[in-house]
């Protein structure tokens, strides 16, 4: 008998591309990066608390490197939300 596999997250997504996340933490708390799959450049959110907060810093940063993606790069994500 298998075990169910856990589902894997899937990464996000901007005007096709791929946007690599990470986050990194200190004693006061958590910092979300998302790089930028064109030209290499990094979008850090603002500080969150360990434990609940982390995964909304990654989305912090993945909204910030979607602006600089938009703006830099002209891209426009063609999904509908």
């Amino acid at each position: 008998m298998s075990t169910p596999e856990t589902p894997k997250k899937k990464k996000p997504l901007f005007a096709g591309y791929t946007i690599s996340t990470s986050f990194e933490s200190d004693m006061d708390g958590v910092y979300g990066i998302a790089y930028c799959p064109i030209c290499g450049d990094r979008e850090e959110s603002s500080q969150h608390d360990h434990g609940c907060d982390e995964q909304h810093a990654i989305n912090e940063s993945v909204g910030k490197i979607q602006t600089h993606m938009t703006l830099v790069h002209k891209l426009k994500d063609d999904v509908d939300v």
